[in-house]
């Protein structure tokens, strides 16, 4: 936040009032909370917003209904928000056994959610398993390594600090010399 202050005030844009929206993470090309922002419609007038901060900063009008919904749980994502307009909340209020069930049915799609990004994260390859990879693939191996020269000579020649903090492409490097000579 304090970044985005600073910027503000020396190319005079207003700066960000709410800090949440920099708190927490939104991660959306490795799968976490890559559904949402989900609604869930009660009925024809009324929503419930799944949603986070960093999706969702502009909470006008709105009431954040996320501790009451989910009361003493821990959450994998503390970023989570529900979101509900003023009058949908009063009005779901006045019905307990709606909202008892909007409840149940939250916890429910949170868990949900929940083993699926565990699962998104179980299967998501990493920079061992693609190095693994590389080594029964000696055609990949060698072009890749090719393309890699080419586009990191300027780099390499420049700035090799940079390549000294790649831990895999080190990797990659030492996997090639050793099985490529190259």
């Amino acid at each position: 936040m304090y970044t985005f202050t600073r910027l503000a005030h020396k190319y005079n844009f207003t700066p960000p009032r709410d800090p949440l929206i920099f708190q927490g993470r939104a991660n959306r090309h490795q799968g976490d909370l890559l559904v949402l922002p989900v609604n869930l419609y009660i009925d024809k007038n009324c929503k419930i917003i799944i949603t986070t901060h960093q999706i969702h900063s502009n909470k006008q009008g709105f009431i954040e209904i996320s501790k009451e919904i989910f009361e003493n749980r821990n959450l994998m994502f503390d970023n989570l928000v529900l979101l509900i307009k003023e009058h949908d909340y009063i009005s779901l209020k006045n019905n307990q056994v709606l909202f008892k069930k909007c409840k149940n049915y939250l916890n429910d799609y949170i868990d949900a959610l929940e083993k699926h990004e565990i699962d998104i994260k179980n299967n998501l390859i990493n920079e061992k398993q693609i190095l693994e990879y590389f080594k029964d693939k000696k055609d990949l191996r060698i072009k890749l390594k090719k393309l890699l020269d080419d586009d990191l000579a300027y780099v390499k020649e420049n700035h090799p600090e940079y390549i000294e903090k790649w831990k895999y492409y080190k990797e990659f490097e030492k996997m090639c010399e050793e099985l490529d000579g190259k």
